[in-house]
Parts: structure tokens; sequence; C-alpha cells
């Protein structure tokens, strides 16, 4: 049985072992382990049972995790009654697994979705299929040497952690808000990441970041990414706003970081399929690309906050 915080060493393969505890929101499984040299693929598996052979009698499986090192790609899908619609990674985007080294995987269960991080950068969020709660067992199977397996019982945060880089100049210091600039280089790219400091006012409801292009200076245009930072509902809401009309908000985070009165340091990296989101070093959230993020020229920031720096970097 996989006991919270009892690290499962050097298993056989395949392996499949039940958890003794039903998975809740902040459950994280940790896999270390090595690709070897003439490895075809492996998967992990966050089942609804033991079988794992394919055939009629396998067990449903709500997260099927499956890295194809012949096609560069990690396929993600739902097995009941059947294979669902699969998702893999767009053709640009990074395949983080590689034949002869070694990875760590940590899968945090969120309310909503499997977020997958690889060698403690963000990869993949999967929405569940099947509900979280009826998972019980754990599969990893195929061409994979596993070192450990280990299941946290944490509070509901960010498992990905990822250091705060240095923030170069140019730099902006002790802004005031509304605050509005153009994008270094003058367009946004795949890479650019944007860095900036401040802290919400001690009565603060909301604040808004914007990136954004057409429009006059000081009103947004389209705006491609809109994140409202609400202290009120303790919700941070992500959008598009496509010829003034709002689409579909995102509201899934691992917590709420922002307190009023507190300093934090966030960056936006804006990566292939999507912006992806760091406040104080750890991962926040990720937005798929609605829009071209090469038409984005401008970061806009207004509300509640002081605004000690920005800057941009291009890579």
């Amino acid at each position: 049985m996989l006991l919270p915080m009892q690290p499962v060493l050097k298993p056989a393969i395949p392996f499949v072992d039940k958890f003794i505890k039903e998975l809740h929101p902040g459950h994280i499984v940790v896999i270390n382990g090595t690709i070897p040299p003439a490895a075809n693929k492996f998967e992990i598996n966050l089942a609804l049972g033991v079988n794992y052979e394919d055939n009629d009698q396998r067990s449903p499986i709500a997260f099927h995790l499956n890295p194809r090192f012949d096609q560069n790609y990690t396929a993600r899908n739902t097995f009941q009654n059947g294979w669902g619609p699969e998702e893999s990674n767009s053709p640009n985007s990074v395949f983080p697994f590689h034949r002869g080294q070694t990875f760590e995987i940590m899968i945090l269960i969120a309310p909503d979705s499997y977020m997958v991080a690889v060698n403690e950068k963000h990869y993949v969020k999967y929405v569940h299929r099947i509900p979280y709660q009826q998972v019980n067992t754990l599969q990893v199977l195929g061409d994979v040497v596993v070192d450990r397996i280990l299941v946290h019982e944490g509070p509901y945060s960010a498992p990905m952690p990822q250091p705060v880089p240095k923030i170069p100049p140019p730099m902006t210091y002790n802004l005031s808000v509304p605050f509005e600039t153009v994008i270094t280089g003058g367009q946004m790219r795949e890479g650019t990441t944007i860095y900036m400091s401040g802290r919400p006012n001690a009565a603060a409801d909301r604040f808004n970041v914007d990136l954004f292009f057409g429009g006059e200076y000081g009103r947004a245009g389209d705006v491609a990414f809109h994140m409202s930072v609400r202290f009120a509902e303790r919700l941070i809401v992500r959008n598009t706003n496509i010829n003034g009309c709002w689409g579909q908000e995102e509201r899934d985070i691992f917590k709420f970081v922002f307190e009023p009165n507190t300093n934090f340091d966030m960056k936006i990296i804006c990566e292939t399929n999507q912006f992806v989101v760091f406040v104080n070093g750890q991962y926040l959230c990720n937005y798929l690309h609605r829009l071209s993020y090469t038409q984005i020229d401008r970061f806009r920031v207004e509300g509640d906050l002081k605004m000690f720096n920005n800057t941009t970097n291009e890579s």
C-alpha cells in the first residue's frame, strides 16, 4: 500500500500498488527515475484498479501520462470502456524527457485537474474526466527505471518551485498606477518574460494585469491575457477580451497567494501555447493562448496596489 510520506525505493516495473487513502486536492505524487538508453515509451496511470493488461478487463484510468520517445511527445488520456480523446503537446513544445537521463515527475491533484511538473517546471494540465475521489491505484509501466515514489499529503499549494531569477536592467522603479508600457522590442515573443513587483494596498479590493494590443494609450484594445486579482473573493480570474467582448473566465489556482500590504514578485512567461505565471518563485497558473501572442505590444497594471518595478526579458 502507498502510505503518505513513506517512499517506495527502487520498485520493480511494472509497479502497481494501491493508495491507502483517498486522494484529495493538495496530494502530490512524486516519481524519480531514469530513462533507459533504448526506451520507447512508459506510462504513469492514476487508475481505478490494479488490472493494467491491455484487454477487456483493464481497470479504468482517470489520468494516463504516456511519454513517447520515438515521437517526442507526451500523450494524456482517460480509459473508461475504451480510450477517450487524446491530448498531446503542440509540435513546438519542449519534450522534457531524454533517454539516458534522470527525471522527476510531480503530479498535483487540484480540484478540477491534475497539474504535472517535470524537473521542477510546470509541464501540463489535465482536466478531470473521472472524479479524482475514485482513483485508488498507481501504475507505472513500460521503459523506465524508478528510483523513488513518494506521496505527499501537503497543504493545497504549488509543488512546482521555480528559482527567482535576477531581474536584469533596464528596470523602472516606484511606478504610478495605472501603469502602462510597451513590451521590450515592440512585440511579445516566445520566451518573453515580464517581471514586476508590488504591494497591494491595505484595503485592496482588486488589481488587474493586462497584456494587450490596439486601442488608445491608457485604454486597452484587444486583451490577450487579463489577470484580475480579487481579494474579497480570493480569486484570480483570467480571461481574454476580443472586440470588447469577454470570453469564458478561468478561475482555477493552487491557492490565493496575494495579501494586502504584503510585497510580492511576479513573472509572466510567454510559452509556445500558453502564458505561465509565477509569484514569489512559486507556480501560480497557466493560460492557453486565445489570440496570437505576437500581436501583443503592451503591458498594463491598474487597481489597488503600489508598483515598485517592472522589466521585460527576451529569450
